[in-house]
């Protein structure tokens, strides 16, 4: 009967608030993730849950495999295929799952204690019902920080989702040129190999010098080795796109379609890079939700301070055999704390943020100028390689290789001559990856997201330039 009453009495109180309670929906931020991800970067995402369109994606992965890989499709392949990424998803799901509960009230609570009487006096029986009433107070600030919260973690996934497109663009032209590295140091062993074969039987008719064909054997086996230690770039490029993609098993036996292209046509004017970059920059965006939760965290720390604690409720009391029904109030003693702590970290983490935020735009800005000024130097790099130093090397071999018909220069000028014009092949392929990575990450920049600081340096060259032979 007790208990009854003391239901009844709160009533009132919490009949409008059982109401709100709402179940969390996980996905109901993909959507909008989806759609700005297709705007910046054209490309599609799913997240697997099971539902048909599961095998959809399945399957438009397994066609897109089937077919000689370029590095659009590896991208698409990687933003369906990655399980690293899937699970990033999630995190819009605890998001989700955080905002609603932040539109629930805390569950009231129960206490009982019963009591004996000494010298046969009656039992004394209590019973109460609280509840946190500065929590009812601040349920719509609360639900605010969680949908700050929640913006920032859908921005903090859509930068995922541009990162592993960014890192696939990279880990593809890397492959596609240590696949031409391959082919390139393929012809050379070949080259040499019929070089010294040849050599050999001049040696045999009696009309050349064991050194020469000692030479000969030796660049041979050397071109031999700097081919298997391409073959094992390529095997290494390989794998690593493998892993972006989530490829194993059979789906591993994809091909690359092509050489890599050519420079694009000019980039834009470094002036409207920085303007582009800071308005789709997702860091800035993920700033900005910070201040607007810091500054919502301080809204509610400043007003508060001791009555954090705050907790009030419906009482009911027994004594001598008759119920005593009404409110009842909690309130801690500011012996210890006034409640300043909190909200001096509100305002600190506030100027943090806008710290924060304004270094994020200077990055984002330097970035961006940075980013242009490697392509533009590559772009020039690549042109001047192509069509001024590779023509000079294939006129100097010719050229060498008539004195040498004619016995005006020896074996070894000949095989520098060519050692330069394969060195000259080498770099060109090295700057032309070069190129194409850096023009993938100024594309990320702009389309809102900055590289990692490992992805903005230089790549690594291959040993087709400068290994141990020389060649």
């Amino acid at each position: 009967m007790a208990i009854t009453k003391v239901m009844l009495a709160a009533a009132p109180l919490f009949a409008g608030l059982a109401g709100g309670c709402a179940g969390a929906r996980p996905h109901e931020s993909f959507p909008a993730i989806s759609h700005d991800v297709a705007d910046r970067v054209g490309y599609a995402i799913h997240w697997h849950d099971g539902s048909p369109a599961d095998k959809e994606a399945d399957a438009k992965v397994n066609d897109l495999l089937a077919r000689p890989l370029d590095a659009n499709s590896a991208v698409q392949i990687a933003l369906l295929n990655n399980r690293r990424l899937q699970a990033t998803y999630e995190d819009l799901g605890i998001a989700q799952a955080d905002l609603v509960a932040a539109g629930l009230l805390r569950n009231p609570v129960f206490d009982a204690a019963y009591r004996f009487g000494d010298a046969g006096a009656p039992a004394k029986i209590d019973f109460g019902l609280t509840f946190d009433f500065v929590d009812l107070l601040f349920l719509g600030v609360r639900k605010d920080l969680a949908a700050a919260e929640l913006e920032a973690t859908k921005a903090r996934v859509t930068a995922s989702v541009l990162d592993l497109a960014g890192d696939v663009k990279t880990a593809f032209f890397a492959i596609q040129a240590a696949e031409q590295a391959v082919e390139l140091r393929r012809q050379i062993a070949d080259a040499a190999g019929a070089s010294a074969d040849f050599t050999k039987r001049l040696r045999d008719a009696g009309n050349t010098t064991a050194l020469k064909l000692a030479s000969e054997q030796a660049l041979s086996a050397e071109a031999l080795l700097a081919l298997g230690r391409a073959e094992a770039e390529a095997a290494a490029a390989r794998e690593m796109l493998n892993g972006l993609l989530g490829a194993w098993g059979d789906q591993t036996k994809w091909t690359v379609a092509g050489r890599m292209a050519d420079p694009s046509a000019a980039e834009p004017d470094v002036g409207g890079i920085e303007k582009q970059a800071i308005a789709s920059s997702l860091d800035l965006r993920v700033g900005r939700a910070k201040i607007a939760s810091a500054v919502r965290a301080l809204g509610v720390a400043q007003p508060l301070g001791v009555l954090s604690q705050l907790e009030t409720g419906i009482s009911t009391e027994r004594e001598g055999g008759t119920w005593y029904t009404g409110p009842s109030i909690a309130l801690p003693i500011p012996l210890f704390s006034q409640g300043q702590p909190a909200a001096v970290k509100a305002a600190a983490e506030v100027r943090q943020g806008e710290a924060n935020l304004y270094a994020t735009a200077v990055e984002v800005r330097s970035a961006a100028r940075a980013a242009f000024a490697r392509v533009t130097m590559l772009r020039r790099q690549v042109e001047s390689t192509r069509q001024t130093l590779m023509p000079l090397r294939e006129s100097i071999v010719q050229q060498t290789q008539l004195q040498y018909n004619a016995m005006q220069v020896g074996a070894f000028e000949l095989l520098a001559a060519k050692r330069d014009q394969i060195n000259s092949a080498a770099s060109y392929l090295t700057l032309l990856r070069d190129y194409w990575t850096a023009k993938a990450q100024l594309d990320l920049i702009l389309n809102g997201r900055v590289p990692r600081a490992a992805a903005l340096g230089n790549s690594s060259d291959f040993m087709l330039a400068g290994d141990a032979s020389g060649h």
